[in-house]
């Protein structure tokens, strides 16, 4: 018997004539060649070799060989040449394996590691017959291991498939109600029904598909069992309507449908109940209000807009809203936060002047006057658009390392302000001018319109920039920033700016902005008619100037509370008429024009004077107006009576300083002279006429009496007149005067019938014109003088007036009916 090795096959072969020594040196050799191999293999490894089933084949194909696991081991037993083999087939499929990551739902690292979530999901790929394992990554991510490229990509499909996470919206509206603490308890109920399955964070849960829905459907549930507090928000306008007209409707559908506190307040629906029921009121108080309709109506009514911001003009708007059951606006009433002052355009500019807070503004960036640090975490824009500015601003300084000077400007984002873009710009700090103030300042309204030029933004608005804490006196610096504006408006004639708002909370920069913008841009406020002579209309109050009221009602009603709005206006308003025999100056008319601004009504004069505006106030000022018509007639009375005498005093031991009577004074010594009274007893003097003196503070004083009117003045044609009578008409029936005059005028205007003529004998006029005649001889001697006459024609209310004061030319073209015919006399 003998034996040989094979090495290139790794084989024994064993020769011999007997079988049972030749099977004894088989077992000798093999006893003599058996060993033991341990290899390390991770989890991962030893579940997809259990998954190609390696370690069942490996036993069977040889009986001499054992492969067993231990821990974290693999331990072959048998002869070298098996384990070998065996070897190379597990490298081979270990080699094989593929990886990845997944990233998994929100919170599924919370369970993937938990005993029935693994039961699970080994269940469920060993269903898919897919060769795989996994282990936990970061956070939510899982590491993936499969036995190729297939078997992976189940293995993805599986885990993706296996977890499932929703959102719970309704729990962050609920914290900090007792609605919270329901949901605390409400989830430890779910912990214990559905053990290591599922995990519940602050607003969302994960768990495995195969119990999701029903988690879900209890979630929901409970949800729909919850009682909140809503809020259901509405434009101001409908919730007044609502308020005035709906309130009562609103409770009965509230109270039926079971819900708790409802009411209207601060613009708002305010209400409890489960959702269903909330989103049921929602329903309803959509419908009240797609029935409610708008409508922007402007007034053209005198005195309309001052009469409504009046405390009686407010409780006119309260009887029209409930008379027509509807709501009546003005634009103020409708939350506006800032007053347009001013608006004017210049250069396809439109500039205008508001009061009120700038973070409130949508224009495309707004102005924020800031420091060189730029730092305003006390400032509007972060208290109202959020520490996001600040953070921005903080950002900006560490990237530029040093302040910002005067007159230079940054961006940042908006925040939660309704304009596009934040312009902080650092304005100059007051030093009386030493340091060039006032052109740093130029130059920084300068250089935010340049920023805005350069984004192609085309609105933008700007305060006072420098005149609070930084100093610059309020004139200064809203004159500079006018400027400032002019000044790159001219030099841009293509400029991209379209809108620039000027804007301050403080009511002395609003009225210094006002002056230099009219100033600077050559407008005005003032109305011509107070640079103008007053003839049609005195008043310099109020005008028939439009104003816009907005309507809320039922569609039905809607034309009704305009038309009401109207009738019961007009029917507050009235027209007086007082006739008038005296002459208007200017002056006088400007007094009518203070009392129309007092009593805030319209006056106009023609044949007489006309007092329109509200009937309260008409009748006022008509009392104002006949006492200042009776205070002009007494003026009249002492000129005319002045014209004609003149009364003066001396004291009798300085009789050369003679002194004038004032014109009060001079009528009322006049009068009681005529009258024939010995005394005059007046403000505590006496005048004594038969000895003409008086006595005062100790002081004797002597009076003269000295007549300005003379006979030889009156024209020879004129019938006698008493010493005393200023005025006289004397009816002209026959003899030369009344035939020239009637060929003169039958000459003119054939078709015409005289019914009578009379001449007007007027010793002040008469005075009056030859004084003026005088004159003009003096000033021209060498031209000849010629007396030309005209034809007048008038209303017959105005000749009384004509008579005694004459022809006033300013009313030529109301009363004057024709002017013809010249005639030499």
């Amino acid at each position: 018997m003998y034996f040989y090795f094979d090495y290139q096959n790794c084989q024994a072969n064993i020769l011999g004539f007997n079988k049972s020594n030749v099977i004894k040196m088989k077992n000798r050799l093999l006893d003599h060649f058996r060993r033991i191999c341990e290899y390390d293999l991770n989890i991962h490894e030893r579940r997809i070799l259990s998954g190609h089933r390696f370690f069942e084949q490996a036993q069977r194909q040889s009986e001499d060989l054992q492969v067993r696991i231990h821990g974290d081991k693999v331990i072959f037993e048998g002869q070298s040449s098996e384990i070998t083999n065996c070897q190379k087939d597990m490298n081979k499929i270990l080699q094989a394996v593929v990886k990845s990551k997944l990233c998994l739902p929100l919170n599924a690292g919370m369970i993937i590691n938990k005993k029935p979530v693994k039961e699970y999901l080994d269940e469920k790929l060993r269903g898919k017959k897919c060769i795989g394992s996994w282990e936990p990554g970061n956070g939510d991510s899982v590491l993936l291991y499969a036995s190729d490229k297939r078997h992976l990509s189940d293995l993805e499909k599986v885990m993706k498939q296996s977890f499932v996470a929703n959102t719970l919206d309704f729990v962050d509206k609920i914290k900090g109600t007792p609605n919270h603490g329901k949901w605390l308890t409400f989830v430890e109920s779910l912990k214990k029904e559905f053990p290591n399955s599922h995990f519940i964070g602050e607003d969302s849960i994960v768990a495995v598909d195969a119990i999701i829905n029903d988690i879900k459907s209890k979630i929901d549930n409970f949800e729909q069992s919850l009682t909140y507090e809503s809020y259901i928000s509405m434009p101001l306008e409908h919730f007044l309507f609502l308020k005035e007209f709906k309130e009562q409707e609103i409770n009965d559908f509230g109270e039926k449908n079971k819900m708790k506190n409802v009411c209207l307040k601060d613009n708002k629906l305010h209400v409890e109940g489960t959702q269903k029921k909330i989103r049921k009121m929602e329903t309803f108080i959509g419908n009240l209000r797609k029935d409610i309709s708008s409508k922007e109506v402007n007034f053209e009514m005198f005195g309309f807009q001052e009469f409504l911001e009046s405390e009686a003009g407010k409780n006119f708007l309260c009887e029209m809203q409930n008379e027509s059951e509807s709501i009546i606006s003005l634009n103020s009433d409708l939350g506006s936060e800032t007053e347009e002052i001013l608006n004017f355009k210049y250069k396809n500019c439109e500039i205008v002047l508001r009061e009120g807070d700038i973070t409130t503004l949508d224009t495309d960036a707004i102005v924020n006057a800031a420091n060189g640090r730029l730092e305003h975490m006390r400032a509007a824009i972060v208290q109202k658009g959020g520490i996001g500015i600040q953070a921005e601003s903080n950002e900006i300084m560490k990237q530029r390392r040093i302040e910002l000077k005067p007159g230079e400007v940054v961006s940042t984002k908006a925040g939660k302000l309704k304009c596009k873009t934040i312009i902080h710009v650092v304005g100059p700090v007051w030093n009386n001018g030493r340091n060039h103030e006032i052109f740093h300042l130029s130059r920084a309204v300068q250089n935010c319109l340049a920023f805005l030029e350069e984004k192609s933004y085309t609105s933008i608005a700007i305060p006072a920039i420098s005149t609070g804490i930084f100093g610059i006196p309020i004139e200064e610096g809203t004159k500079c920033t006018v400027m400032a504006i002019k000044y790159h408006l001219d030099i841009h004639s293509n400029s991209k700016i379209k809108h620039i708002c000027l804007i301050d909370v403080r009511k002395e920069v609003i009225r210094a902005f006002k002056h230099h913008l009219e100033k600077v841009f050559g407008i005005s406020e003032r109305r011509d008619d107070e640079f103008e002579e007053i003839e049609d209309n005195v008043s310099g109050g109020q005008q028939d100037v439009g104003f816009t009221l907005k309507f809320f009602t039922k569609y039905k009603n809607l034309d009704n509370a305009i038309e009401t709005v109207k009738e019961v206006y007009h029917s507050l308003l009235t027209t007086e008429k007082i006739p008038f025999d005296m002459d208007l100056t200017e002056s006088r008319k400007l007094s009518l024009r203070n009392i129309s601004r007092t009593y805030k009504i319209q006056i106009s004069i023609r044949d007489t004077i006309t007092i329109f505006g509200r009937r309260c106030h008409v009748k006022d000022a008509k009392l104002s107006v006949r006492s200042l018509l009776m205070e002009f007639k007494k003026s009249d009375e002492e000129t005319l009576i002045k014209e004609m005498v003149q009364w003066s005093y001396f004291d009798e031991n300085n009789p050369s300083y003679l002194q004038m009577f004032s014109d009060k004074e001079n009528a009322k010594l006049e009068k009681a002279y005529s009258q024939k009274k010995q005394f005059l007893n007046w403000k505590k003097i006496k005048y004594d006429f038969q000895k003409m003196s008086f006595q005062h503070e100790g002081r004797k004083f002597q009076m003269k009496r000295k007549q300005n009117l003379k006979d030889e003045l009156i024209p020879d044609t004129w019938s006698p007149m008493g010493d005393e009578e200023l005025m006289k008409i004397v009816p002209v029936t026959n003899g030369p005067e009344y035939d020239d005059i009637q060929a003169t005028f039958r000459r003119n205007s054939p078709s015409s019938r005289i019914i009578s003529i009379e001449r007007i004998q007027n010793k002040p006029l008469y005075q009056r014109y030859q004084a003026l005649k005088k004159q003009f001889e003096a000033e021209n001697p060498k031209v000849k003088i010629e007396v030309d006459g005209l034809w007048h024609g008038t209303a017959a209310e105005s000749v009384k007036r004509i008579n005694k004061y004459g022809f006033n030319y300013r009313y030529c073209h109301k009363n004057g009916k024709y002017i013809f015919s010249k005639w030499q006399q």
